[in-house]
């Protein structure tokens, strides 16, 4: 094997491609294909991958006889290793034939998968990699190709070895899509003799379920049907009258002056975002559109929508402020907190509307719902102008005043649909207001979309939260032993003093007298130098550092830092570290900015050799693209037995963000089953989970247990869990990616983004101090993106296609800007906030023509209005419905079913 500390990647630009056969790794070819116009297009660093071959489990490739040598060397060296380590015995017990292949060094798979993505989106048929490729490396590129689609194969021998990446070329075409069932004969002739025993009639086969569903869907002439029933009255939703807003304000006003509402008003005036609240209404009432940039702990879920329908009533106005959440259980959760910072129950002024589920009347003043709910009102009722409000019917759109959008960094495929949507009605509805917000919004980007509309910024309250990376988790949990540790030294008299004086007085002169006998001894200009800069207080065990930082002094504690104060000592009077004496004693800046100075001194440490080549003997010895559930356990013993996590000398719960159902239940069982379980309270949090289940994890624990609440993304945002102090956090969700251009859909567990990052840290310090373990490597954390990729661009949008014929349907401005002979489908994604390829609206079009939701030209058929009416991708809607008929059309469902299948 060549020994090149780099390898270009290569790509045909010929249309098509060349033609292999699937198999790997069986052509005697010596050299790379002909007639390949070779481009480099990125270059990986495998000098030190090219040091470690495979370590074990079997090989897909043949490799060299050199590789083989050295492959069975590496084998015997970690055979001999295998003892040695804890974590690992405990995270990998499977059978050698079972040891995961997909192993290769971190630094080579983020690199390889950024180029992934990248081969992914071009229009290129063909990459090829040169021969720079261990055994090791080239297993993880077979393995990771299948995710997306592509097909691998290697070719040649030795140092002419290559590896081809392709991509499956498919064609939307009737046959691909539409599966037939075959019946054996027998079954066959069964259904035939049935038929012939009872065959339809002339008007059942000419009312046929077929012929209606495929036939176009005129809505106008239905419309004008039901326009005239809705004249005649009906439970249509009115606002309340001035004289009612009037009695309510009074009530609410008697409501907050009792005991049990004075405590959560104070709470509430304590929120940042209450001293901003005239410049929000500012904002609000001179702008349609106005973006709400609140960090986290701010309080802008729960007071913007109060802050505005307070103010419309005490001006006497009725209003209906609707605020979507990503979530049910997020919808839920903070309509409960609303109404109880009013002082009523769930029902009355503030209700929530989510799938299935709905609480409120229609004059409620604040409802939450989910993004899809949302959409689909939308979508369904039409005529969303401020002309024809009067002909809507009842739904949670009916007198919609105000709009707040919460969480939108998440950018899931209903927000950018509603936004869309917002660009073209506001201009028709001059009098409806609209607030965008979430704690990581992407400000510039939505602003000009919105021409520039104003911004504001709330700044958050969280306490101090400690974060801790893989490379840390590693030594808590004893993977290996943790190195340099700074040696303790007593103190000398004169530096005991000197602390004393400094902590009691607190006066300049005495921090001065602190700082001369500490650094005594220091070199001028050599960092790190003083030789009693650590020296500990023998009663206390306190260090200069933590006295400067228990009174509040960043100049000396910056001082005391650039000579090597070390952030990690901990006193032996229970205060803990610096940043602990800073938070107990109320000096939060300062905590904060030594959190910072320690997970950076943490992250140099982290680079030194020791702790890199502890982090790849782990990270090889388990299957990377899985999460560890073994070490999370770990993790929770550590912090059971060991007492300075402790907060408060009180062990806080504990917060588990996994990427989904199946590792939610795989370590609860872990938890439950191991010598934890009885002291545990394990609590899964998850969209399957029944919302009466969902509100447990609100409560206390029993007593004698500590909480651990095993939950996917749901907790991210939104929520508040009032007793979690730690976090850990496995870096994973599900995420669900679609290739346009070969048409490959999948659903797997992907790394998050730096936006998740920051809100997952968040949980632990909205209401005390707090500590997040995140089960990842510092280098990985460097590598994520800044917000995940928009759902529209990476999800198939049949189901959105659908519905923009749906609203097309209902009289929604959907053609607006749409030039003749153009698809109106197009030309609305076009105006998305970051738009979908166009293949990928076009496979879409044609996915719905070809079983019967559209026509030819775009028109929407009656089985492709109920098919959008099912939340449910259209192919699985199609499937259903004729399951759910009920003799439509003179036609039992037995007959629907046999119909089919002789079809």
């Amino acid at each position: 094997m060549a020994q090149s500390g780099s390898f270009n990647l290569l790509f045909d630009r010929t249309a098509g491609g060349g033609q292999e056969s699937s198999s790997d790794d069986t052509s005697d070819e010596d050299s790379p294909p002909q007639g390949v116009d070779f481009s480099l297009l990125a270059c990986l660093n495998l000098s030190s991958a090219e040091k470690r071959e495979a370590s074990s489990g079997s090989v897909e490739e043949k490799p060299d006889k050199g590789d083989r040598e050295t492959t069975q060397g590496r084998q015997g060296n970690d055979k001999a290793k295998t003892g040695k380590k804890k974590v690992k015995a405990k995270a990998t017990e499977a059978p050698p034939e079972q040891v995961p292949v997909k192993q290769a060094e971190e630094d080579f798979r983020i690199e390889l998968i950024n180029i992934f993505k990248a081969f992914q989106k071009s229009k290129a048929q063909e990459y090829l990699f040169p021969r720079d490729l261990s055994n090791l490396q080239r297993k993880f590129i077979h393995a990771e190709s299948k995710k997306y689609g592509f097909k691998s194969k290697s070719t040649g021998k030795g140092e002419k070895r290559f590896l081809r990446l392709t991509k499956y070329m498919t064609l939307t075409t009737k046959d691909s899509i539409e599966k037939k069932f075959e019946l054996h004969e027998s079954s066959l002739q069964v259904l035939r003799d049935l038929l012939q025993k009872h065959p339809p009639s002339a008007q059942e086969l000419f009312n046929s379920a077929e012929l209606q569903m495929t036939s176009e869907y005129n809505h106008h002439k239905k419309h004008a049907s039901r326009k005239g029933k809705r004249k005649g009255g009906g439970n249509r939703a009115e606002l309340w009258s001035t004289e009612k807003v009037a009695a309510e304000l009074e009530a609410l006003r008697l409501r907050r002056k009792e005991r049990r509402c004075a405590a959560v008003q104070r709470t509430r005036e304590a929120l940042p975002i209450s001293a901003r609240k005239r410049e929000i209404l500012d904002l609000v009432r001179n702008n349609q559109i106005v973006l709400l940039a609140g960090e986290t702990g701010c309080g802008k879920t729960t007071q913007v929508p109060q802050i505005i329908a307070e103010s419309c009533w005490e001006e006497g106005k009725p209003c209906r402020v609707v605020c979507t959440q990503p979530r049910r259980i997020s919808a839920i959760s903070v309509a409960e907190r609303i109404a109880s910072e009013r002082g009523e129950s769930i029902g009355q002024s503030v209700g929530y509307s989510i799938r299935l589920e709905k609480k409120g009347t229609p004059q409620s003043s604040i409802v939450l719902c989910t993004n899809g709910v949302l959409l689909r009102q939308l979508v369904q009722k039409g005529h969303f102008r401020a002309d024809d409000a009067r002909n809507q019917s009842e739904g949670l759109v009916e007198g919609l005043t105000h709009l707040v959008v919460d969480e939108i960094h998440e950018r899931d495929r209903f927000v950018d649909f509603i936004l869309i949507i917002l660009r073209d009605i506001l201009p028709l509805n001059p009098n409806m207001k609209v607030v965008l917000m979430s704690a990581t919004l992407q400000i510039d980007l939505l602003s000009s979309y919105f021409g520039n509309c104003p911004t504001i910024q709330v700044e958050g309250f969280m306490y101090p939260v400690e974060q801790f990376y893989l490379e840390d988790v590693l030594k808590f949990v004893g993977f290996a032993k943790a190195g340099g540790v700074s040696s303790e030294m007593a103190a000398p008299p004169e530096l005991e003093r000197a602390m004393m004086n400094a902590f009691i007085a607190g006066t300049d002169e005495a921090f001065e007298e602190l700082m001369g006998e500490a650094l005594a001894g220091a070199v001028e200009g050599a960092t790190g130098s003083a030789p009693y800069v650590n020296a500990v207080h023998n009663t206390t065990g306190a260090t200069a550092l933590m006295v400067a930082a228990g009174k509040g002094r960043t100049d000396v504690c910056t001082v005391l830092i650039e000579h090597g104060a070390d952030l990690g000592l901990a006193s032996k009077d229970g205060k803990g570290k610096a940043k602990d004496w800073a938070c107990k004693f109320g000096h939060h800046d300062l905590a904060e900015m030594l959190i910072s100075r320690e997970e950076e001194s943490r992250k140099d440490r982290n680079k030194q050799s020791e702790t890199a080549s502890m982090l790849n003997q782990y990270q090889l010895s388990i299957d990377q693209d899985e999460v560890d559930l073994k070490i999370i356990v770990e993790l929770i013993s550590f912090l059971e037995e060991d007492q300075s996590f402790d907060v408060e000398n009180s062990k806080g719960a504990i917060l588990v963000f996994l990427p989904g159902w199946d590792e939610i239940i795989r370590l609860k069982n872990l938890l439950e089953s191991s010598s934890l379980g009885d002291g545990l309270a394990v609590l899964p949090l998850h969209s399957m989970v029944p919302v009466p289940e969902q509100r447990k994890v609100f409560q206390k624990p029993p007593k004698g247990q500590r909480k651990v609440v095993l939950a996917t993304n749901i907790a991210e945002t939104a929520i508040t869990i009032d007793d979690i102090v730690y976090v850990i956090n496995s870096g994973r969700h599900k995420e669900k990616s679609y290739d346009p251009y070969t048409g490959v859909s999948t659903l797997l567990s992907s790394w998050t983004s730096r936006a998740s990052e920051k809100q997952r840290k968040g949980r632990a310090g909205r209401c005390q101090p707090g500590v997040c373990f995140h089960i990842y490597s510092t280098s990985r954390s460097d590598s994520l993106l800044d917000f995940q990729i928009p759902e529209l661009k990476r999800s198939p949008l049949e189901e959105v296609c659908l519905q923009i014929k749906v609203m097309e349907s209902n009289g929604l401005p959907v053609t607006q800007t749409t030039k003749s002979g153009d698809s109106t489908v197009k030309t609305f994604l076009s105006r998305a906030l970051e738009p979908p390829v166009p293949e990928a609206v076009q496979q879409a079009l044609e996915l719905l023509e070809t079983i019967g939701a559209l026509l030819p030209g775009e028109k929407l058929t009656v089985l492709g209005k109920h098919l959008a009416s099912l939340p449910l991708p259209p192919q699985l809607g199609k499937l259903l419905f004729p399951a759910g008929c009920e003799n439509r059309g003179g036609q039992s469902k037995e007959r629907i079913c046999c119909w089919s299948a002789l079809e």
